[in-house]
């Protein structure tokens, strides 16, 4: 499914909400995050600030590129280097998805309406499908590209 007009200012309107007390959207966004899924506590940082601002910069990019899809590829390839330096694997995507869900219905309550919400469960399944291309894109000469790549069959992101 494609984000629609409608589904993109619907997001907008539902970042620029969460702005105003982004520390506490981040705040639940791991808390949850780390319950589901504890294996991936350590690899984040510690400091709590620092995690905040990885989740802003990380949301923020991705809401500022969906009125520019061209800039998508190269935010994704970003992110896919991110995560490889973190040591996330592709399992990693569904437990981060239901944490940014509970996060936003938690905190924006009344305010993530239907559209925003499903603008959100669809610019998330894009974004990992557009980071999945990135991992895997062939290079001109047939081989993989510069990017990491999943060493092993594993789902394990190295970097080159």
């Amino acid at each position: 499914m494609l984000l629609t007009e409608r589904h993109i200012d619907a997001l907008h309107r539902s970042w620029q909400a969460l702005r105003t007390d982004f520390s506490g959207f981040a705040g639940l966004f791991y808390r949850r995050l780390f319950t589901i899924a504890p294996y991936m506590k350590p690899l984040f940082p510690a400091q709590t600030r620092t995690r905040m601002l990885m989740l802003r910069t990380a949301m923020g990019g991705v809401v500022a590129r969906l009125l520019q899809p061209e800039r998508i590829a190269a935010a994704a390839h970003t992110l896919v280097r991110r995560a490889a330096r973190l040591g996330l694997r592709r399992r990693d995507h569904p437990p981060i998805g239901e944490a940014l869900l509970f996060a936003l219905e938690a905190r924006l309550g009344a305010r993530l309406d239907a559209r925003a919400r499903d603008a959100w469960i669809i610019a998330h399944a894009s974004f990992m499908r557009r980071m999945a291309e990135v991992e895997v894109a062939p290079t001109k000469t047939g081989g993989r590209g510069k990017g990491p790549v999943a060493s092993d069959g594993s789902g394990v992101l190295a970097l080159p």
